[in-house]
């Protein structure tokens, strides 16, 4: 496949283009779902693809094909040359790439057990173990139950005309179980995962307690727990919430496409204090094994450990190629793509507050009345404004410096900058947590997480 490439990338040259990179990826992914105590889904995937992208007289174009011969590649040069060429006379912003020095490398992955090599009966003893005993921890109150145990591996080759030939393998493993228990009249959920660039070493070491079984003893909980009231309060984030706050809400407005565009409320505040001083706030591709991380990103720059904000202060922006060349920064490895068929997007790997100074109790301690928010499920913000909502699952609520009764079905709202200017603090030790992230119709792993974050004067809604 790299002869190929090479190929396709030196026809290029003779077709005059001002820039092109190829992108091959290929994934195989099995997956098994055990589902109210039977086995109901058990599948095998496998795709690959060739994505072809050409910047010519200034307008990119884009073509690609799942179809991996010589004529086929040559096709989808053509076809993405004549793309540009088409848009040229018709494009507002000219195209610009950043060059960088080119990258020949290979990425092998070595896991302890690889999970290729696990039988799918296997699996599914593995998965149906886990599903039974979340059922009976949770009992006659479990309405629903599934467990899934998914690996997947990737191989991305990546062929420019700087001279980058790069070849990098991914593989990762996943665990999840989700339980809902009902009283009649109510219903509650709750969801456990665990995911790394890991073999099967992962499943060998995540228990049954760890997993399915908290996740059902978490949604029975929830049955009695109070609802969340409204009001502003002093709230503490757990790293879920922690880890929402930073992808969705800082994470997405650092991305320089959105910056460039005129859509992130800190465009232009590069070196600007937008924060308290207990706000530091990383993107980190460098993380061994860690979901979101990577050697090299799509556009083969590699993966780096980028501080978005440092002690409160703005330090830079997550930038592709193309980005850093139109806000003259340096590219910092955020170019992903989904896949041979998509185009390269600024995103983020695994991103996450750093760590305080403080223990919990020392983060509670004065708190008169507040809430711990726990078990974040997501959240939305609108960058252009920096207005953001995040749901949350459960959480307690505090009392005279201590935690008190269960609560449950949480919101909080805000605008960024006020946000972070009223973070009074976090603990020292941090959790990542595995995720995914959509944008542009495009899915790519990452994580979250970080300490427990201390904000004053939160708005949250709920019901008493």
């Amino acid at each position: 496949m790299k002869e190929l490439l090479e190929q396709a990338r030196d026809r290029a040259v003779t077709r005059g283009v001002q820039f092109m990179d190829a992108r091959y990826s290929a994934s195989d992914q099995t997956g098994v779902r055990v589902q109210d105590n039977r086995a109901d889904e058990l599948n095998q995937m496998s795709g690959s693809a060739v994505g072809i992208r050409v910047l010519v007289d200034d307008a990119w174009g884009f073509a690609s094909s799942d179809v991996l011969t010589a004529d086929a590649l040559s096709a989808s040069l053509d076809a993405a040359i004549a793309m540009a060429r088409g848009s040229a006379e018709r494009v507002l912003d000219p195209g610009v790439v950043a060059l960088v020095q080119p990258v020949v490398d290979t990425v092998r992955v070595a896991v302890e057990r690889d999970p290729r090599d696990i039988e799918l009966a296997e699996k599914v003893r593995l998965a149906t173990a886990y599903e039974t005993a979340g059922r009976a921890a949770g009992g006659d109150a479990i309405s629903n139950s599934f467990v899934g145990i998914v690996d997947s591996w990737s191989r991305e080759i990546i062929c420019n005309t700087v001279g980058t030939l790069i070849e990098q393998e991914k593989l990762r493993t996943l665990l999840f179980a989700m339980y809902t228990a009902s009283d009649g009249t109510t219903r509650q959920r709750s969801f456990e995962a665990r995911a790394a660039q890991r073999g099967f070493e992962l499943v060998d070491e995540t228990s049954a307690e760890d997993l399915s079984v908290k996740a059902a003893r978490t949604a029975v909980s929830l049955l009695t727990a109070k609802r969340c009231p409204s009001g502003r309060f002093t709230v503490v984030l757990d790293p879920s919430g922690a880890g929402v706050f930073a992808h969705e809400v800082l994470g997405h407005n650092a991305e320089a496409d959105y910056v460039f565009a005129g859509t992130s409320i800190i465009e232009g505040k590069v070196g600007e204090r937008i924060g308290s001083e207990h706000v530091t706030i990383v993107n980190d591709a460098t993380i061994p094994r860690a979901n979101g991380s990577y050697i090299y990103d799509s556009e083969g720059v590699p993966g780096a450990r980028i501080p978005i904000i440092e002690r409160g202060v703005l330090t830079g922006y997550l930038h592709s190629l193309e980005s850093a060349a139109r806000l003259g920064a340096v590219p910092n490895g955020c170019g992903r793509a989904q896949d041979g068929h998509s185009l390269p997007q600024v995103r983020m790997s695994n991103t996450f507050f750093a760590g305080g100074e403080k223990s919990f109790d020392e983060l509670i301690a004065d708190i008169d009345t507040g809430m711990l928010i726990e078990d974040a499920g997501g959240g939305y913000v609108y960058p252009e404004r920096g207005t953001y909502t995040v749901t949350a699952g459960k959480g307690r609520m505090i009392r005279n410096g201590e935690l008190a009764e269960p609560i449950r079905e949480i919101t909080f709202t805000g605008v960024l900058l006020e946000t972070l200017q009223n973070v009074e603090g976090a603990t020292k030790d941090i959790e990542l947590l595995p995720n995914t992230c959509g944008k542009g119709g495009q899915v790519v792993h990452v994580t979250t997480g970080g300490p427990y974050v201390r904000i004053r004067d939160v708005v949250v809604g709920g019901q008493e």
